[in-house]
């Protein structure tokens, strides 16, 4: 198994553990740029200590993310992109079939 596969699976695991996708709302779209600047995002909430190796896998696995924030106790880091939220779903949707 390749160093690319395996950061991928660990993606996988703690993204099902704490992680969310978050997409924009459909109607309000509609209101235009200037209103609304909502875009497709993946977002992994870990602990501070965690957050180096979610960015060193992040890389490894080709994913580039934005920039972390606190959020209550802990640490947000973004993936941005429709497709990137996109490739992050087929690879959690191939890790489920292959644990059947």
């Amino acid at each position: 198994m390749t160093k690319q596969k395996k950061a991928q699976e660990e993606l996988v695991r703690i993204f099902l553990r704490n992680g969310c996708f978050r997409r924009p709302d459909k109607k309000r779209l509609k209101e235009g740029y200037k209103k609304y600047k909502k875009g497709c995002e993946t977002r992994f909430t870990v602990f501070k200590k965690e957050e180096i190796l979610i960015k060193q896998l992040l890389s490894k696995s080709g994913f580039t993310y934005g920039k972390s924030f606190k959020k209550v106790k802990r640490i947000v880091i973004p993936v941005y992109g429709y497709d990137n939220m996109m490739a992050f779903q087929k690879m959690i949707s191939e890790n489920k079939k292959k644990e059947k």
